[in-house]
């Protein structure tokens, strides 16, 4: 009886397991054929001869289409929903009832943030589409006012589209689904690169050198020791053998550099686009500083001291030398200011480095390939360690 009940949930996990799979592959071909889907009523050779002399325009490579850039149904992609979580990230900290929502909300109170993050996607992706119909008027077939509006609906239909599609992966595949979109998207772009290099071996060494940093640091842990008033009480005579609780050493992951990249995109910012993908040295320390203070604050937001604190007083657990309460809380607080500061001076530091000796490669995209690969293969190989305990 044990054994068929094993054999039945062996068989459920692994149902479950090629779901998600199919689910993550059929979304991300779903997507790409919408980007390869051309808008009517433009002239898409001439427009893409153009398209390197639009900042504005190309700065939607990164986060749409890789290289090739063809203005199609989902050209707009994830890019307004970044820069919409982006602006809630910065609006929970000014506005009190976001805050209020953020950490004493639950469940409903973060569905209504999602609720106000996707409404705010609608808005970006409404000024994005009007801004993109009327910078390519020259390269339209009709500049009607009904032409206009059809454009700005397909585009911003589009973009929530596949917004939709990208909480749909997060939800039912594998990953994040915003990040696992632009990872594919930079993939498509990867013979394109490869074809552009001038020196292998040097840029071989370089890109070493990147890769290695950026695993060191996503890899990189700060382990707090935690001991129970059990493991006190039965080791009264010698030092107890400690538990740890790990804290990553970059928290926010590559989610700091996609929203300094995706700043320079924001409607009259476009500015910025060659300024930070330049190698100015006001370019590079605005980079350094953007990205700095975007992991900072993503770290505070999605490490919560309060929240853990309470957690671990309900498990019956402390830190060591620390007192349940306030002061745990204080502890909890300057661990997770330190990690926020060493690793986005880590990541700005490997992001400048990659923009100097890697120019012209998408450095900044390898980081956010590199990054993405990490965390889909630790979620992929927690899934399988489950798995294999559970069948035991």
């Amino acid at each position: 009886m044990f054994s068929q009940n094993s054999n039945t949930q062996s068989i459920l996990e692994e149902d479950t397991f090629s779901r998600r799979v199919i689910v993550t592959l059929g979304v991300i071909a779903l997507l790409r054929i919408g980007i390869s889907i051309p808008v009517p009523g433009v002239e898409q050779a001439s427009l893409a001869l153009e398209i390197k002399n639009q900042t504005f325009l190309n700065a939607f490579s990164l986060f749409s289409q890789g290289r090739f850039f063809v203005l199609g149904l989902f050209s707009l992609g994830i890019l307004p929903n970044i820069n919409a979580s982006l602006a809630m990230q910065f609006l929970t900290f000014v506005l009190p009832f976001l805050q209020k929502l953020q950490k004493l909300g639950g469940t409903v109170g973060q569905t209504k943030i999602t609720r106000y993050t996707r409404l705010l996607t609608l808005v970006i992706a409404l000024q994005y589409s009007i801004v993109i119909s009327l910078s390519i008027e020259p390269f339209r077939f009709k500049t009607s006012f009904l032409d206009t509006f059809e454009l700005v609906l397909i585009l911003t239909t589009g973009s929530l589209i596949t917004m939709w599609l990208s909480e749909f992966i997060t939800q039912y595949g594998f990953g994040k689904g915003a990040s696992l979109v632009i990872f594919v998207n930079i993939i498509s772009s990867v013979p394109f690169l490869l074809s552009q290099i001038q020196t292998p071996l040097v840029t071989l060494f370089f890109i070493s050198i990147i890769l290695i940093c950026i695993i060191s640091v996503q890899e990189s842990y700060a382990r707090i020791p935690l001991v129970s008033a059990k493991e006190l009480l039965s080791s009264s005579e010698s030092r107890p053998d400690f538990s740890y609780i790990p804290f990553t050493l970059n928290p926010g992951g590559v989610i700091p550099i996609i929203f300094a990249s995706s700043i320079s995109t924001f409607p009259g910012l476009g500015f910025l686009n060659k300024l930070l993908l330049g190698n100015s040295i006001f370019g590079l320390v605005l980079f350094f500083v953007l990205i700095l203070s975007f992991n900072i604050l993503y770290s505070s937001i999605i490490l919560n001291p309060i929240e853990i604190a309470e957690k671990l007083k309900e498990s019956g657990c402390n830190i060591v030398d620390q007192r349940p309460g306030l002061m745990t809380v204080k502890y909890l607080k300057q661990v997770f200011s330190r990690l926020g500061v060493l690793g986005g001076i880590f990541l700005a530091s490997i992001t400048i480095f990659s923009n100097l000796f890697l120019p012209g490669l998408g450095a900044t995209s390898l980081i956010i390939l590199v990054g993405v690969a990490i965390d889909l293969n630790k979620q992929l190989r927690a899934i399988f360690i489950s798995n294999y305990y559970q069948g035991l």
